[in-house]
């Protein structure tokens, strides 16, 4: 294999997760069991303090041992550059699969997330987002 396959294989491995607090994270990834959580509403804002990002929140809900979680992530983002990516215009970065409107899509309500959770208190949690969003949101260029 050559490097640029190397590099190839290494972007398709990235997944991108969210947590509440990543000093629990090694435990979760050790201890932790995988659920289904389901996106409840989506909505999206302007950022105040950047015009080419937006802040979007997703509420989104799992279940554990019949406990049922209702919780809420929240990330701001940089749509000019996703639109840029998606164009091939983004300097060191590979052309994106997924437009804005396909990134906007995978967040609406009834949209799957993987939630890797300990199923005891605390109730640690990591979200693993779905592909059209970790394909996006795996380029440190959307983030800046």
């Amino acid at each position: 294999m050559n490097q640029e396959q190397d590099n190839l294989n290494e972007e398709r491995a990235k997944v991108v997760m969210f947590s509440d607090n990543w000093d629990t994270a090694n435990v979760v990834l050790k201890e932790g069991s995988e659920v289904d959580g389901v996106i409840k509403t989506f909505q999206e804002k302007s950022d105040p303090h950047d015009d080419e990002h937006s802040v979007f929140i997703l509420e989104y809900e799992y279940e554990v041992d019949s406990r049922l979680f209702r919780r809420i992530l929240e990330f701001s983002i940089n749509i000019v550059h996703i639109s840029y990516g998606y164009s091939g215009g983004l300097l060191n970065t590979p052309k994106f699969k997924y437009n804005l409107k396909d990134f906007r899509n995978a967040m609406q309500p009834g949209q799957k997330l993987k939630i890797k959770t300990l199923k005891k208190p605390p109730y640690w949690f990591l979200i693993e987002v779905n592909q059209i969003m970790a394909e996006i949101m795996r380029h440190d260029a959307v983030w800046r």
